[in-house]
């Protein structure tokens, strides 16, 4: 029989090699921490342990709890500092080997140098409640390296992503050991309803198309070649730029071509379409036409890389500054090459075709996204019962 077995013990308190030990969880720990008092196992120092215990847990109620002032030689008060860079590195080598599209590093990478040129030497291993605020404060305030965005601050919504970046990334930490525990836990989002409401409306307000005489007319004023075949295939197919830019030989089978799931480029590599499934469309005639006067110029597989300066290497390669040309000769307000996509959408939902075709059409997973930006375009239906119209049966 165990000289113990008869000893009660306080909820919290156990044996450990003929010691007490106690447990207890600090604010925004995942896991208990446990920790052995150097105490015989008697009534006497039970009772110290208990009462010791009890302290900790109402400094943790209060939010006062310092490890080193119960425990001086504790490793979690001798560990070094760890940075918000040593932190992000981590989040970033975990992207890496995650294999995640080389669009989605590019994407992250930006935030990830935000962050670390705002806060990188934050040592997020000892923070508290307080410095996380004011990390945040200082992520919001931070002036950005963007055009037009040198002296404004952050919406609440961008500062949420970068805190969510960073609650990622701290768990990435917690997970080899790094960190006790994410000291984002317990951060909750800034209020982004008003605010996100407010860009909607200005996202739908905003969508810019051009009608089909002007898509004509930029198309007739842009170089023969690879600008003008370029442009007339997008303003007449639907397809991103870079599902375009990375069209093969291979694909074609007018008037249908396959949008392959590994051939949309993005800073010179290929990956999959943003909805990860290929997909097989039927051109109209002025795409297939398009299509047709550029073969010729087309040097290797891919058909829009020429043997010129226009070589498709990534979604940089559209010809920007004839585009922006013609525009000004034609006297038409600048708008990015991207309004090809959303000059066709607009000009199939005015024709009457049904959103369903239209998002399988131009790679969308379902119809929301088209009624979401495109909604104003579709033609209002009369207030009729096709049941009434004995024509239809």
């Amino acid at each position: 029989m165990n000289k113990y077995d008869d000893i009660q013990l306080p909820k919290g308190i156990t044996l450990h090699r003929g010691k007490l030990r106690i447990a207890f969880r600090p604010a925004g720990f995942k896991n208990q921490v446990k920790r052995v008092l150097d105490m015989a196992v008697t009534k006497s120092n039970i009772k110290v342990a208990e009462i010791k215990l009890n302290a900790i847990r109402h400094e943790i109620m209060l939010g006062t709890f310092d490890i080193g002032k119960h425990f001086p030689n504790d490793p979690l008060c001798r560990k070094q500092g760890y940075t918000v860079t040593q932190m992000l590195d981590g989040y970033l080598a975990d992207l890496k080997n995650r294999g995640v599209k080389r669009s989605t590093l590019r994407q992250r990478g930006f935030a990830i140098d935000l962050l670390k040129r705002c806060a990188g030497q934050f040592d997020i291993r000892h923070a508290e409640r307080a410095d996380i605020l004011e990390l945040r404060k200082t992520i919001k305030n931070a002036k950005s390296l963007s055009r037009g965005r040198t002296n404004k601050t952050r919406s609440n919504a961008e500062v949420n992503k970068l805190i969510a970046m960073l609650k990622r990334s701290a768990d990435i930490a917690v997970e080899h050991h790094l960190l006790e525990s994410n000291p984002f836990i317990t951060l909750r989002p800034l209020p982004t309803t008003k605010q996100t409401a407010k860009n909607t409306e200005a996202s739908e307000e905003k969508v810019r198309v051009l009608t089909i005489e002007q898509a004509t007319a930029i198309i007739a004023e842009l170089p023969e070649g690879f600008a003008r075949n370029i442009i007339q295939f997008c303003f007449w197919s639907g397809a991103r730029h870079g599902e375009a830019l990375a069209l093969e030989k291979r694909d074609l089978d007018l008037p249908y071509v396959t949008i392959r799931r590994t051939l949309t480029l993005n800073s010179g590599m290929t990956q999959t379409p943003k909805t990860g499934a290929a997909r097989r469309i039927l051109l109209p005639r002025l795409a297939v036409e398009a299509i047709e006067a550029q073969l010729p110029l087309a040097k290797k597989d891919r058909i829009f890389e020429t043997a010129g300066k226009h070589r498709s290497l990534s979604t940089n390669s559209m010809p920007r500054i004839a585009w922006a040309r013609a525009l000004k000769k034609l006297n038409i307000d600048f708008v990015t090459p991207y309004v090809t996509r959303h000059s066709f959408v607009s000009w199939m939902l005015m024709a009457g075709e049904s959103e369903w075709k239209i998002a399988q059409h131009v790679g969308h997973k379902n119809t929301q996204m088209i009624q979401r930006t495109y909604g104003h375009f579709i033609p209002k239906s009369g207030q009729k019962w096709s049941l009434d119209d004995p024509s239809n049966f």
